[in-house]
Protein backbone atom coordinates (compact mmCIF):
# COMPACT_ATOMS: atom_id res chain seq x y z
CA UNK A 1 0.00 0.00 0.00
CA UNK A 2 1.25 3.58 -1.07
CA UNK A 3 0.57 6.51 0.51
CA UNK A 4 1.36 10.51 -0.56
CA UNK A 5 3.93 12.70 0.96
CA UNK A 6 5.00 15.61 -1.64
CA UNK A 7 8.36 16.41 0.40
CA UNK A 8 9.60 16.67 4.10
CA UNK A 9 7.38 19.98 4.81
CA UNK A 10 4.27 18.14 3.29
CA UNK A 11 5.09 15.51 5.46
CA UNK A 12 5.38 17.46 9.14
CA UNK A 13 2.14 19.05 8.29
CA UNK A 14 0.00 15.91 7.19
CA UNK A 15 1.48 12.95 8.95
CA UNK A 16 -0.54 13.14 11.41
CA UNK A 17 -4.12 13.15 9.78
CA UNK A 18 -3.46 11.37 7.27
CA UNK A 19 -0.24 9.31 6.61
CA UNK A 20 -0.28 7.00 9.38
CA UNK A 21 -4.39 6.82 9.71
CA UNK A 22 -3.39 4.60 6.32
CA UNK A 23 -0.85 2.75 8.09
CA UNK A 24 -1.36 1.62 11.29
CA UNK A 25 -4.41 -0.68 11.57
CA UNK A 26 -4.36 -4.37 13.14
CA UNK A 27 -6.00 -5.26 10.70
CA UNK A 28 -3.22 -4.64 7.95
CA UNK A 29 -3.74 -0.93 5.84
CA UNK A 30 -6.59 1.46 5.48
CA UNK A 31 -6.81 1.83 2.34
CA UNK A 32 -7.08 4.88 -0.03
CA UNK A 33 -9.02 5.84 -2.88
CA UNK A 34 -7.21 8.39 -4.67
CA UNK A 35 -9.92 10.68 -7.13
CA UNK A 36 -7.76 11.73 -9.34
CA UNK A 37 -7.06 9.96 -13.01
CA UNK A 38 -3.56 10.50 -12.69
CA UNK A 39 -1.76 7.43 -10.78
CA UNK A 40 -0.36 8.43 -7.25
CA UNK A 41 1.90 4.95 -7.16
CA UNK A 42 5.30 4.60 -8.11
CA UNK A 43 7.75 1.98 -8.01
CA UNK A 44 8.94 1.21 -4.85
CA UNK A 45 12.95 1.86 -4.91
CA UNK A 46 12.90 -1.56 -2.34
CA UNK A 47 15.38 -4.02 -4.17
CA UNK A 48 15.96 -6.72 -1.86
CA UNK A 49 13.68 -8.05 1.31
CA UNK A 50 15.15 -11.12 2.50
CA UNK A 51 14.13 -12.79 6.26
CA UNK A 52 16.90 -14.54 8.11
CA UNK A 53 16.97 -16.43 10.47
CA UNK A 54 19.74 -16.03 12.59
CA UNK A 55 21.06 -17.81 15.75
CA UNK A 56 20.23 -16.18 18.87
CA UNK A 57 23.04 -17.45 20.51
CA UNK A 58 26.28 -18.95 21.18
CA UNK A 59 25.04 -22.55 20.37
CA UNK A 60 25.13 -23.68 17.20
CA UNK A 61 22.68 -22.49 14.51
CA UNK A 62 19.32 -24.21 15.36
CA UNK A 63 15.98 -23.67 13.33
CA UNK A 64 14.35 -23.86 16.77
CA UNK A 65 16.48 -21.49 18.62
CA UNK A 66 16.99 -18.70 15.59
CA UNK A 67 15.71 -15.33 15.63
CA UNK A 68 13.80 -14.20 12.16
CA UNK A 69 15.17 -10.67 10.74
CA UNK A 70 14.84 -8.44 7.91
CA UNK A 71 16.95 -7.55 5.41
CA UNK A 72 16.27 -4.94 3.18
CA UNK A 73 18.75 -3.56 -0.01
CA UNK A 74 17.27 -0.08 -0.62
CA UNK A 75 18.79 2.08 -3.67
CA UNK A 76 17.90 5.96 -3.30
CA UNK A 77 18.71 8.45 -5.42
CA UNK A 78 20.56 11.56 -4.72
CA UNK A 79 20.02 15.33 -5.66
CA UNK A 80 18.27 16.28 -2.57
CA UNK A 81 15.18 13.88 -2.69
CA UNK A 82 13.23 12.49 0.41
CA UNK A 83 12.49 8.99 0.83
CA UNK A 84 9.79 7.70 3.55
CA UNK A 85 9.57 4.05 5.02
CA UNK A 86 7.77 2.32 7.59
CA UNK A 87 8.96 -0.81 9.25
CA UNK A 88 6.12 -2.37 11.25
CA UNK A 89 6.93 -5.79 13.36
CA UNK A 90 5.24 -8.72 12.15
CA UNK A 91 4.30 -9.67 15.95
CA UNK A 92 2.90 -6.44 16.64
CA UNK A 93 2.33 -3.72 13.78
CA UNK A 94 1.33 -1.06 16.18
CA UNK A 95 5.15 -0.55 16.70
CA UNK A 96 8.50 -0.53 14.72
CA UNK A 97 10.03 2.42 13.27
CA UNK A 98 9.52 5.54 10.66
CA UNK A 99 12.40 6.04 8.76
CA UNK A 100 12.71 9.37 6.42
CA UNK A 101 15.92 9.07 4.43
CA UNK A 102 17.20 12.18 2.69
CA UNK A 103 19.83 12.06 0.01
CA UNK A 104 22.71 14.87 -0.71
CA UNK A 105 23.82 16.55 -3.63
CA UNK A 106 26.77 14.63 -5.14
CA UNK A 107 30.10 16.76 -4.92
CA UNK A 108 32.79 16.05 -7.10
CA UNK A 109 36.17 16.48 -5.63
CA UNK A 110 39.32 17.37 -7.69
CA UNK A 111 42.58 17.67 -5.24
CA UNK A 112 44.46 20.30 -6.22
CA UNK A 113 48.19 18.65 -6.85
CA UNK A 114 51.31 21.71 -6.69
CA UNK A 115 53.85 21.96 -9.74
CA UNK A 116 55.30 25.36 -9.37
CA UNK A 117 55.01 29.22 -8.22
CA UNK A 118 55.16 32.19 -10.94
CA UNK A 119 54.36 35.37 -11.39
CA UNK A 120 52.09 37.55 -13.46
CA UNK A 121 55.47 38.49 -15.68
CA UNK A 122 58.47 39.74 -15.73
CA UNK A 123 60.52 42.57 -16.70
CA UNK A 124 63.96 42.93 -17.26
CA UNK A 125 66.46 45.41 -16.40
CA UNK A 126 70.15 45.54 -18.21
CA UNK A 127 72.21 48.38 -17.69
CA UNK A 128 75.72 48.74 -18.74
CA UNK A 129 78.76 50.02 -17.29
CA UNK A 130 82.12 51.27 -18.76
CA UNK A 131 85.65 50.44 -17.59
CA UNK A 132 86.09 53.77 -15.88
CA UNK A 133 82.79 53.21 -13.51
CA UNK A 134 83.49 49.89 -12.45
CA UNK A 135 87.13 51.09 -11.64
CA UNK A 136 88.67 48.46 -13.99
CA UNK A 137 87.17 45.74 -11.62
CA UNK A 138 84.02 44.26 -13.62
CA UNK A 139 83.89 41.21 -10.88
CA UNK A 140 83.81 43.21 -7.34
CA UNK A 141 81.72 44.98 -9.36
CA UNK A 142 79.44 42.77 -9.90
CA UNK A 143 78.82 41.31 -6.56
CA UNK A 144 76.54 44.29 -4.59
CA UNK A 145 75.38 45.25 -8.38
CA UNK A 146 71.49 46.62 -7.91
CA UNK A 147 68.73 48.35 -9.47
CA UNK A 148 66.20 50.47 -8.13
CA UNK A 149 63.58 48.83 -10.24
CA UNK A 150 64.25 44.87 -9.56
CA UNK A 151 62.45 43.15 -7.29
CA UNK A 152 64.84 41.98 -4.17
CA UNK A 153 64.65 38.49 -2.03
CA UNK A 154 62.09 39.82 0.73
CA UNK A 155 59.41 40.17 -1.81
CA UNK A 156 59.15 36.99 -3.10
CA UNK A 157 56.86 34.23 -2.24
CA UNK A 158 57.09 31.76 0.82
CA UNK A 159 60.46 28.98 -0.59
CA UNK A 160 61.78 31.30 -3.27
CA UNK A 161 65.05 32.08 -2.60
CA UNK A 162 66.69 34.31 -4.45
CA UNK A 163 65.78 37.08 -6.95
CA UNK A 164 67.49 35.91 -11.07
CA UNK A 165 69.79 38.43 -11.28
CA UNK A 166 73.67 37.94 -13.56
CA UNK A 167 76.52 39.95 -15.15
CA UNK A 168 77.90 39.43 -18.43
CA UNK A 169 81.50 40.73 -18.35
CA UNK A 170 84.65 41.01 -20.98
CA UNK A 171 87.38 38.19 -20.83
CA UNK A 172 84.91 35.91 -18.57
CA UNK A 173 81.26 35.60 -20.52
CA UNK A 174 81.44 37.73 -23.68
CA UNK A 175 84.81 38.38 -25.96
CA UNK A 176 83.26 41.26 -27.61
CA UNK A 177 79.58 42.87 -28.72
CA UNK A 178 76.56 40.21 -28.65
CA UNK A 179 72.61 40.76 -28.84
CA UNK A 180 72.45 42.21 -25.67
CA UNK A 181 75.21 45.28 -26.11
CA UNK A 182 78.04 46.71 -27.87
CA UNK A 183 80.45 45.11 -25.43
CA UNK A 184 84.63 46.91 -25.97
CA UNK A 185 86.93 44.44 -24.11
CA UNK A 186 90.04 47.16 -25.35
CA UNK A 187 90.31 48.72 -21.51
CA UNK A 188 89.43 52.00 -22.72
CA UNK A 189 87.89 53.98 -19.82
CA UNK A 190 84.79 54.40 -21.76
CA UNK A 191 83.96 51.24 -23.12
CA UNK A 192 81.12 49.08 -22.07
CA UNK A 193 83.12 46.32 -20.10
CA UNK A 194 79.88 44.83 -17.71
CA UNK A 195 76.15 44.48 -18.12
CA UNK A 196 73.64 44.05 -15.31
CA UNK A 197 70.59 42.34 -15.43
CA UNK A 198 67.71 41.50 -13.06
CA UNK A 199 64.21 40.95 -13.06
CA UNK A 200 61.34 43.18 -11.66
CA UNK A 201 58.54 41.19 -10.93
CA UNK A 202 54.95 42.07 -11.71
CA UNK A 203 52.71 40.69 -8.99
CA UNK A 204 50.40 38.27 -7.76
CA UNK A 205 51.99 35.38 -7.92
CA UNK A 206 50.26 32.03 -8.93
CA UNK A 207 50.59 28.60 -7.88
CA UNK A 208 49.70 26.37 -11.19
CA UNK A 209 48.59 23.29 -10.18
CA UNK A 210 47.20 19.80 -11.29
CA UNK A 211 43.94 18.78 -10.66
CA UNK A 212 43.47 14.77 -9.23
CA UNK A 213 42.16 12.18 -11.33
CA UNK A 214 40.19 10.50 -10.39
CA UNK A 215 38.14 12.58 -8.33
CA UNK A 216 36.69 12.27 -5.47
CA UNK A 217 33.02 11.24 -5.64
CA UNK A 218 31.34 12.68 -2.10
CA UNK A 219 27.63 11.70 -1.37
CA UNK A 220 25.90 10.93 1.92
CA UNK A 221 22.44 10.08 3.34
CA UNK A 222 20.91 11.29 6.28
CA UNK A 223 18.00 9.01 8.03
CA UNK A 224 16.28 9.99 10.87
CA UNK A 225 14.81 7.24 12.62
CA UNK A 226 11.74 7.35 14.59
CA UNK A 227 10.62 4.92 16.77
CA UNK A 228 6.45 4.92 17.78
CA UNK A 229 4.36 2.01 19.65
CA UNK A 230 1.09 1.57 21.44
CA UNK A 231 2.29 2.94 24.77
CA UNK A 232 3.96 6.53 23.10
CA UNK A 233 1.60 6.49 20.18
CA UNK A 234 1.81 5.60 16.79
CA UNK A 235 2.83 9.10 15.58
CA UNK A 236 6.34 9.80 15.82
CA UNK A 237 7.32 12.69 17.59
CA UNK A 238 9.12 14.77 14.59
CA UNK A 239 9.64 17.44 16.74
CA UNK A 240 12.71 15.58 17.70
CA UNK A 241 14.20 16.37 14.68
CA UNK A 242 18.06 17.81 15.02
CA UNK A 243 19.62 20.00 12.76
CA UNK A 244 23.22 19.96 11.54
CA UNK A 245 23.98 16.92 15.01
CA UNK A 246 24.11 13.68 13.53
CA UNK A 247 24.07 10.89 16.40
CA UNK A 248 26.75 8.85 14.99
CA UNK A 249 29.53 11.42 13.40
CA UNK A 250 31.27 14.61 14.91
CA UNK A 251 32.29 16.26 11.78
CA UNK A 252 34.16 19.18 13.55
CA UNK A 253 36.53 15.97 15.42
CA UNK A 254 35.83 13.87 12.58
CA UNK A 255 34.91 10.88 15.33
CA UNK A 256 32.60 8.45 14.96
CA UNK A 257 30.37 8.74 18.21
CA UNK A 258 27.93 5.74 19.48
CA UNK A 259 24.21 5.97 18.27
CA UNK A 260 22.81 3.73 20.63
CA UNK A 261 20.91 5.44 23.56
CA UNK A 262 22.33 4.48 26.84
CA UNK A 263 20.80 5.45 30.23
CA UNK A 264 23.38 7.67 31.15
CA UNK A 265 25.79 9.43 28.93
CA UNK A 266 28.85 8.87 31.68
CA UNK A 267 29.31 5.59 29.74
CA UNK A 268 29.98 7.18 26.37
CA UNK A 269 33.20 9.28 27.99
CA UNK A 270 34.35 6.77 30.73
CA UNK A 271 34.97 3.45 28.60
CA UNK A 272 35.92 0.77 30.79
CA UNK A 273 39.39 -0.79 30.64
CA UNK A 274 37.74 -3.64 29.55
CA UNK A 275 35.65 -2.48 26.71
CA UNK A 276 36.83 -2.95 22.80
CA UNK A 277 33.59 -1.29 20.99
CA UNK A 278 33.28 2.24 22.02
CA UNK A 279 36.91 3.14 22.86
CA UNK A 280 36.96 4.36 18.87
CA UNK A 281 33.86 7.02 19.77
CA UNK A 282 34.62 10.45 20.12
CA UNK A 283 32.96 12.28 23.21
CA UNK A 284 29.69 13.95 22.60
CA UNK A 285 28.71 17.20 22.52
CA UNK A 286 26.61 18.64 24.91
CA UNK A 287 24.22 20.49 22.46
CA UNK A 288 23.74 16.80 20.98
CA UNK A 289 22.42 14.41 23.67
CA UNK A 290 20.45 10.92 22.12
CA UNK A 291 17.02 10.81 23.30
CA UNK A 292 15.46 7.04 22.98
CA UNK A 293 12.90 7.66 20.33
CA UNK A 294 14.71 9.26 17.97
CA UNK A 295 17.78 9.32 15.92
CA UNK A 296 19.78 11.38 13.52
CA UNK A 297 22.41 9.55 11.55
CA UNK A 298 24.44 10.29 8.31
CA UNK A 299 26.28 7.67 5.87
CA UNK A 300 29.06 8.61 3.67
CA UNK A 301 32.32 7.22 2.86
CA UNK A 302 33.80 8.14 6.30
CA UNK A 303 31.10 6.21 8.11
CA UNK A 304 29.63 3.41 5.90
CA UNK A 305 27.74 1.48 8.60
CA UNK A 306 25.78 2.10 11.98
CA UNK A 307 24.55 -0.06 14.73
CA UNK A 308 21.87 0.87 16.85
CA UNK A 309 21.32 -1.24 19.53
CA UNK A 310 18.42 0.12 21.35
CA UNK A 311 16.49 0.12 17.98
CA UNK A 312 17.73 -3.00 16.66
CA UNK A 313 18.47 -1.57 13.63
CA UNK A 314 21.64 -1.23 11.68
CA UNK A 315 22.01 0.46 8.44
CA UNK A 316 25.15 -0.08 5.63
CA UNK A 317 26.38 2.03 2.24
CA UNK A 318 26.88 -0.91 -0.26
CA UNK A 319 27.63 0.73 -3.07
CA UNK A 320 27.09 4.31 -4.86
CA UNK A 321 27.63 4.91 -8.37
CA UNK A 322 26.66 7.58 -11.05
CA UNK A 323 23.24 6.62 -12.56
CA UNK A 324 24.30 5.85 -16.08
CA UNK A 325 28.05 4.65 -15.30
CA UNK A 326 29.59 7.34 -16.58
CA UNK A 327 33.08 8.59 -15.17
CA UNK A 328 33.82 11.94 -14.58
CA UNK A 329 35.58 14.68 -16.78
CA UNK A 330 38.97 14.90 -16.39
CA UNK A 331 40.98 18.78 -17.00
CA UNK A 332 44.24 18.22 -18.78
CA UNK A 333 45.57 21.74 -17.58
CA UNK A 334 47.15 23.66 -15.16
CA UNK A 335 45.00 25.85 -12.45
CA UNK A 336 46.84 29.04 -12.53
CA UNK A 337 45.99 30.32 -9.03
CA UNK A 338 46.71 33.81 -7.43
CA UNK A 339 48.70 33.12 -4.19
CA UNK A 340 50.77 35.60 -3.21
CA UNK A 341 51.27 38.48 -1.80
CA UNK A 342 47.69 38.52 0.25
CA UNK A 343 47.50 42.16 0.33
CA UNK A 344 46.38 42.14 -3.54
CA UNK A 345 42.93 42.35 -4.23
CA UNK A 346 43.36 39.35 -6.96
CA UNK A 347 44.96 36.79 -4.51
CA UNK A 348 42.05 38.11 -1.81
CA UNK A 349 39.57 37.17 -4.38
CA UNK A 350 40.93 33.93 -4.30
CA UNK A 351 41.28 33.95 -0.72
CA UNK A 352 38.90 31.60 1.87
CA UNK A 353 40.76 33.88 4.80
CA UNK A 354 39.23 36.87 3.19
CA UNK A 355 36.06 35.76 2.43
CA UNK A 356 36.59 35.61 -1.28
CA UNK A 357 36.08 39.26 -1.97
CA UNK A 358 37.90 40.99 -4.55
CA UNK A 359 37.00 44.60 -3.76
CA UNK A 360 37.85 45.25 -8.12
CA UNK A 361 35.11 43.26 -8.70
CA UNK A 362 31.77 44.84 -10.26
CA UNK A 363 28.78 45.15 -7.17
CA UNK A 364 26.83 43.53 -9.25
CA UNK A 365 28.56 40.27 -9.03
CA UNK A 366 26.26 37.97 -7.04
CA UNK A 367 26.01 33.93 -6.70
CA UNK A 368 24.27 31.78 -9.23
CA UNK A 369 19.97 31.94 -8.06
CA UNK A 370 20.84 27.75 -7.94
CA UNK A 371 24.06 28.10 -5.68
CA UNK A 372 23.20 28.08 -1.85
CA UNK A 373 24.51 30.97 -0.03
CA UNK A 374 26.43 28.46 1.96
CA UNK A 375 29.11 27.85 -0.68
CA UNK A 376 28.61 31.27 -2.33
CA UNK A 377 32.48 32.32 -1.11
CA UNK A 378 33.60 29.28 -2.19
CA UNK A 379 32.06 29.85 -5.37
CA UNK A 380 33.82 33.14 -5.81
CA UNK A 381 37.22 32.05 -4.84
CA UNK A 382 37.46 30.03 -8.47
CA UNK A 383 36.42 33.28 -10.52
CA UNK A 384 39.96 34.71 -10.09
CA UNK A 385 41.48 30.67 -11.26
CA UNK A 386 42.47 30.29 -14.32
CA UNK A 387 43.86 27.26 -16.67
CA UNK A 388 47.04 26.81 -18.47
CA UNK A 389 47.55 24.60 -21.18
CA UNK A 390 50.48 22.04 -20.09
CA UNK A 391 52.48 22.91 -23.11
CA UNK A 392 52.91 26.61 -22.17
CA UNK A 393 54.40 26.08 -19.19
CA UNK A 394 58.48 24.41 -18.06
CA UNK A 395 58.39 23.61 -14.67
CA UNK A 396 62.29 23.12 -15.04
CA UNK A 397 62.09 26.47 -15.53
CA UNK A 398 64.78 26.37 -18.55
CA UNK A 399 62.76 27.51 -22.05
CA UNK A 400 62.51 30.47 -23.29
CA UNK A 401 59.29 32.20 -23.77
CA UNK A 402 57.40 29.37 -21.50
CA UNK A 403 55.54 29.99 -18.30
CA UNK A 404 58.26 29.36 -15.35
CA UNK A 405 61.16 29.98 -16.86
CA UNK A 406 63.75 31.64 -14.78
CA UNK A 407 67.00 32.78 -15.25
CA UNK A 408 68.09 30.75 -12.42
CA UNK A 409 67.93 27.71 -14.61
CA UNK A 410 71.14 28.46 -16.42
CA UNK A 411 74.49 27.98 -14.24
CA UNK A 412 76.64 29.11 -17.22
CA UNK A 413 75.22 33.05 -18.22
CA UNK A 414 77.91 32.28 -21.75
CA UNK A 415 74.37 31.81 -23.51
CA UNK A 416 72.00 34.45 -22.19
CA UNK A 417 74.87 37.25 -22.57
CA UNK A 418 74.52 36.22 -26.37
CA UNK A 419 71.13 36.75 -26.28
CA UNK A 420 68.76 39.96 -26.56
CA UNK A 421 67.29 41.82 -23.45
CA UNK A 422 63.93 39.85 -22.47
CA UNK A 423 63.91 37.72 -25.17
CA UNK A 424 63.89 34.53 -23.36
CA UNK A 425 60.17 36.46 -21.14
CA UNK A 426 58.16 37.45 -23.91
CA UNK A 427 55.21 34.55 -23.15
CA UNK A 428 54.44 34.88 -19.57
CA UNK A 429 51.71 34.37 -18.06
CA UNK A 430 50.14 37.36 -18.38
CA UNK A 431 50.77 37.19 -22.88
CA UNK A 432 49.26 33.85 -22.05
CA UNK A 433 46.29 35.07 -20.23
CA UNK A 434 45.53 38.12 -22.62
CA UNK A 435 45.64 35.20 -25.79
CA UNK A 436 43.75 33.12 -24.32
CA UNK A 437 41.13 35.30 -22.27
CA UNK A 438 37.61 33.02 -22.10
CA UNK A 439 39.28 30.13 -22.88
CA UNK A 440 41.55 29.97 -19.93
CA UNK A 441 38.34 30.42 -17.42
CA UNK A 442 37.68 27.54 -15.19
CA UNK A 443 35.41 25.36 -17.11
CA UNK A 444 31.79 24.04 -15.52
CA UNK A 445 31.08 20.50 -15.43
CA UNK A 446 27.83 18.55 -14.87
CA UNK A 447 26.38 22.19 -16.31
CA UNK A 448 27.47 23.68 -12.65
CA UNK A 449 29.86 26.54 -11.83
CA UNK A 450 33.41 24.84 -10.02
CA UNK A 451 33.80 25.71 -5.61
CA UNK A 452 36.96 26.03 -3.74
CA UNK A 453 36.72 24.07 -0.34
CA UNK A 454 40.07 23.38 1.58
CA UNK A 455 41.16 20.48 4.16
CA UNK A 456 43.79 19.64 6.46
CA UNK A 457 46.22 16.68 5.28
CA UNK A 458 47.03 15.95 9.44
CA UNK A 459 50.70 17.60 8.95
CA UNK A 460 52.29 19.78 11.78
CA UNK A 461 51.67 23.74 10.37
CA UNK A 462 54.82 25.57 10.06
CA UNK A 463 56.09 28.39 11.95
CA UNK A 464 57.28 30.39 9.94
CA UNK A 465 55.44 33.67 9.93
CA UNK A 466 55.63 34.43 6.03
CA UNK A 467 53.52 31.52 5.31
CA UNK A 468 50.85 32.73 7.88
CA UNK A 469 49.54 35.31 5.78
CA UNK A 470 48.32 32.85 3.17
CA UNK A 471 46.68 29.47 3.19
CA UNK A 472 48.25 28.56 0.17
CA UNK A 473 51.87 28.23 1.45
CA UNK A 474 50.60 26.29 4.44
CA UNK A 475 51.66 22.62 4.38
CA UNK A 476 48.84 21.35 6.81
CA UNK A 477 46.39 22.55 3.82
CA UNK A 478 45.00 20.48 1.27
CA UNK A 479 42.50 22.54 -1.69
CA UNK A 480 40.11 20.93 -3.90
CA UNK A 481 37.85 22.26 -6.58
CA UNK A 482 34.39 20.72 -6.32
CA UNK A 483 31.38 20.03 -8.88
CA UNK A 484 28.01 19.93 -6.93
CA UNK A 485 25.56 18.47 -8.88
CA UNK A 486 21.99 17.07 -8.21
CA UNK A 487 22.13 14.39 -10.98
CA UNK A 488 20.19 11.04 -10.31
CA UNK A 489 23.34 8.80 -8.84
CA UNK A 490 22.27 6.46 -7.25
CA UNK A 491 23.63 4.41 -3.21
CA UNK A 492 22.43 1.01 -2.54
CA UNK A 493 22.13 0.64 1.45
CA UNK A 494 21.54 -2.74 3.35
CA UNK A 495 18.92 -2.11 6.49
CA UNK A 496 19.21 -5.05 8.75
CA UNK A 497 16.56 -5.27 11.73
CA UNK A 498 13.79 -7.06 13.13
CA UNK A 499 11.30 -9.46 11.45
CA UNK A 500 8.93 -6.43 9.53
CA UNK A 501 6.62 -5.66 7.08
CA UNK A 502 8.41 -2.88 5.39
CA UNK A 503 6.30 0.07 3.37
CA UNK A 504 7.43 2.84 1.47
CA UNK A 505 5.69 5.95 1.20
CA UNK A 506 6.03 7.49 -2.84
CA UNK A 507 4.96 10.72 -3.77
CA UNK A 508 5.02 10.92 -7.70
CA UNK A 509 3.32 13.80 -8.75
CA UNK A 510 3.70 17.63 -7.54
CA UNK A 511 -0.12 18.47 -5.95
CA UNK A 512 -1.89 18.68 -2.98
CA UNK A 513 -4.97 17.47 -0.94
CA UNK A 514 -8.28 18.95 -1.64
CA UNK A 515 -10.28 17.06 0.62
CA UNK A 516 -10.35 13.60 2.83
CA UNK A 517 -13.28 11.64 4.20
CA UNK A 518 -13.22 8.29 6.61
CA UNK A 519 -15.96 6.02 5.90
CA UNK A 520 -16.38 5.39 9.68
CA UNK A 521 -14.55 5.86 13.07
CA UNK A 522 -11.21 3.86 12.40
CA UNK A 523 -10.77 2.22 16.08
CA UNK A 524 -7.19 1.24 17.07
CA UNK A 525 -6.23 -2.77 17.27
CA UNK A 526 -9.98 -4.00 15.89
CA UNK A 527 -10.05 -6.04 13.53
CA UNK A 528 -12.46 -4.14 11.32
CA UNK A 529 -11.30 -2.16 8.36
CA UNK A 530 -11.85 1.56 7.49
CA UNK A 531 -11.40 3.37 4.62
CA UNK A 532 -9.90 6.90 4.54
CA UNK A 533 -10.74 8.63 0.86
CA UNK A 534 -8.30 11.48 -0.48
CA UNK A 535 -9.33 13.88 -2.98
CA UNK A 536 -6.24 14.98 -4.81
CA UNK A 537 -5.04 17.87 -6.95
CA UNK A 538 -2.32 17.64 -8.95
CA UNK A 539 -0.24 20.75 -10.19
CA UNK A 540 -1.12 22.21 -13.73
CA UNK A 541 -4.16 20.05 -13.48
Amino acid sequence: MTSYSSNKGALLALIKFCVFYTFFSISGFIGINVLNDNSLFAEALVTGNVTVCVKNDKALFDEKTCKNRLHTNIDLFHGLKYFHYVFRRKDDPTKGLYIIARTSNTSVRYRLDYKITVPYFYREHTEGKTYGEVGYKPEEYCKPAYHPSCTVSSQLPPGLGKVPKFCCICGINVGGETNRAAYNCDRRRNSIVMTYSCLEIVQPWYNLYTMSYPPDLLRNTVFMIYKFDSSNGIIPDLKLHKEGYYDNYDFKTRKKLDPSFKKTLASQTKESEGSQSTKSYGVRSKDNNIVPDYRNIIIDSSSKEVVIDDLDISISLLSSNTKNGTVPPMLDKYVAIPSFPRTNETVKGSSLLDKCQDSTWPSSLKCPEYMPKRICNTWRCTLNMRTVEKDAVDTGGSQCDKIGYSYTAHTDHRKLCEMRASSCINRQLKWYLDEKKDQAKMPNFYGVEPAMTMGSNNMPRTEDPEKKNTTWFQEDRIHYINYVHSEDDISRYKIDTFEANITEIISDFPGFILSTKIDKECKLNSPEMCTLQVNVKNMGM
